[in-house]
């Protein structure tokens, strides 16, 4: 199956694989999260933390420490937080 990188709600990596969420359904792969960011070239793919990486487009609400994707909740740890953040225009509401 093809998958495009505009298919794909983030990245989940567990131990020595990372599974590619999509809408539909998960894809298990064999791949490290670091060779699957560099094998798609998608500068839409984002970390939010060491075992996850997010699409920046399909991302529905931000909080201080995590990102929402259809109602799910993808942590944000503190070193990437800003890095992920700054592919956002964010307002300050208080």
């Amino acid at each position: 199956e093809k998958l495009l990188p505009d298919d794909i709600l983030w990245l989940k990596a567990e131990r020595n694989s990372t599974t590619i969420v999509t809408l539909e359904k998960g894809y298990p792969t064999h791949f490290n999260i670091s060779y699957l960011l560099k094998l798609l070239g998608s500068n839409i793919l984002v970390m939010s933390q060491r075992s996850f990486a997010v699409n920046i487009m399909k991302v529905d609400a931000i909080t201080t420490n995590a990102v929402y994707i259809n109602g799910i909740s993808i942590p944000v740890s503190k070193s990437q937080k800003k890095a992920l953040y700054k592919h956002f225009k964010i307002i300050k509401t208080h």
